[in-house]
């Protein structure tokens, strides 16, 4: 699943991550899970706010869900 591109469009190209945080799990268990640093995954959160417009993880999960982004 490849999410749309562009500001206010999507959550980015991969839809790995906004699934995990829809899960519960911490910025540190998504990176373990990706193989990632924690960091890498503060920033990718912070792009994927950016093209959502929303400002909290939970209202990130919520827009998803609006625009079936979420399985």
């Amino acid at each position: 699943m490849k999410f749309p591109e562009g500001p206010g469009k999507g959550a980015g190209k991969d839809p790995g991550q906004v699934v995990k945080v829809a899960a519960g799990l911490s910025n540190k268990e998504i990176a373990g899970r990706l193989t990632v640093t924690s960091e890498t995954v503060k920033v990718h959160g912070r792009n994927i706010f950016t093209k959502m417009n929303v400002n909290l993880r939970v209202t990130a999960v919520i827009e998803a869900k609006k625009r079936n982004l979420l399985p």
